[in-house]
């Protein structure tokens, strides 16, 4: 039996060891580790992009605002009689084309659009909701200063298109379907109830999905803000579900089900419903109306639990999309790295099972030990004892003690 405990207390001695030299959570430091490199990498990717993009979008915005002037002019109106005169809509938006296909090209953008405040139809039942404008779509938009880009129109006048030999996405609608609350709006709104300088006034809007399109994107929305104040609408860049995981999916690695996620930041909770995605999408929250709550780090990795109770592990960090004192400053973004807890917890059990074999084998191995040390040594002792009790000690017999 002494055997036995000093084997169990030499075994407990050895697991301390392992614990405080941190075999056990190497594995661990490693995820850590892999978490800092891909965050680090994908947040400054994405606000060095983002930054660009809010750049060129109100320049995009001053440049398409003074053209649009040029024109009206030419047709002796004034930025207010733009809703009134629906005629001169498509000549109008046929002059901007060259704006929005340069600014395209130049940027790595999945699209580029203008929306006017008005339509051309006016009489019409859905009036209050269309807007006219363009929408040209990059199809290759990871790729910028190619020589022959593929662009593609997705809103506007089908004349443009014959005019600037620009093939018809299968989505193309003639207008904008636009209401309360979305980009344009938001964008509209925001502008008039300020009288910040244009760069403060643009807007980033998350998870869009436009009328007639099947894929999310965000939006960089920046108002048309005419010499005499008029709002003439709103203009800016488009980054497809699609682009955002050409650029920033997570590198190749152990980790095979991570994901990258940019998404609102609201209340400390990640809004899942209007982020977008890079990586293992089978891995990443469902559902529409989600939402991943953040608690507290262990070892420095925190945790993120959806409604219906799945855990991921991974690290987020803040991301500043705005200048300060902006209208939407308020609005607040992170970027997180992500893994399920699942796939964790199965690569740490699976990285210490050949210490959990040894120290099994030893123990077992050391059992076995005991039991032959005790009964060849402690077995006569006991045998000996046996006998002075019974009265049947002799002299002349060894007891092998």
């Amino acid at each position: 039996m002494f055997f036995l405990f000093f084997l169990i207390a030499v075994m407990s001695g050895l697991l301390l060891i392992l614990f405080s030299t941190g075999v056990f959570s190497v594995e661990r430091n490693k995820f850590r580790i892999f978490l800092q490199n891909e965050l680090g990498h994908a947040a400054q990717s994405v606000e060095q992009e983002y930054g660009v993009l809010s750049v060129e979008g109100v320049l995009l915005a001053e440049r398409l605002s003074k053209q649009i002037e040029i024109t009206l002019d030419t047709f002796g109106l004034n930025p207010a009689d733009l809703k009134n005169n629906p005629q001169c809509l498509e000549p109008l938006l046929g002059q901007t084309v060259g704006l929005l296909r340069a600014a395209l090209e130049k940027n790595k953008s999945s699209g580029v659009f203008l929306t006017l405040n008005a339509t051309v139809n006016p009489s019409l039942i859905t009036a209050e909701s269309s807007r006219a404008g363009l929408f040209l779509k990059n199809m290759e938009p990871n790729v910028i200063n190619i020589t022959f880009p593929t662009i593609r129109l997705l809103k506007g006048p089908i004349s443009i298109a014959r005019q600037e030999d620009l093939d018809l996405l299968p989505q193309w609608q003639m207008e904008f379907s636009v209401q309360p609350g979305d980009f344009f709006f938001t964008t509209i709104n925001g502008a008039m109830e300020s009288d910040l300088p244009l760069s403060r006034l643009y807007y980033w809007d998350p998870g869009c999905l436009m009328t007639g399109c099947y894929n999310k994107a965000m939006l960089l929305c920046a108002p048309l803000i005419a010499s005499d104040g008029t709002i003439i609408g709103v203009c800016g860049f488009e980054v497809s579900a699609m682009l955002f995981k050409l650029q920033h999916t997570p590198a190749s690695s152990p980790y095979t089900r991570a994901f990258t996620m940019l998404a609102p930041l609201v209340d400390n909770t990640l809004d899942t419903s209007r982020a977008l995605y890079a990586g293992h999408f089978a891995a990443a929250p469902s559902g529409d109306d989600g939402f991943l709550s953040i608690k507290n780090p262990v070892a420095g990795i925190f945790s993120y639990v959806s409604p219906n109770g799945t855990i991921y592990s991974g690290l987020h960090h803040d991301i500043n999309l705005y200048p300060k004192g902006s209208v939407f400053s308020g609005n607040q973004w992170a970027l997180a790295v992500l893994i399920p807890n699942r796939d964790l917890a199965v690569k740490f059990i699976r990285q210490s099972r050949p210490i959990q074999i040894l120290l099994l084998a030893l123990f077992i191995f050391g059992v076995g030990a005991a039991a032959l040390l005790s009964r060849r040594h402690v077995a006569p002792v006991v045998d000996a004892l046996r006998k002075v009790k019974t009265g049947k000690v002799t002299h002349h017999k060894k007891t092998n003690i």
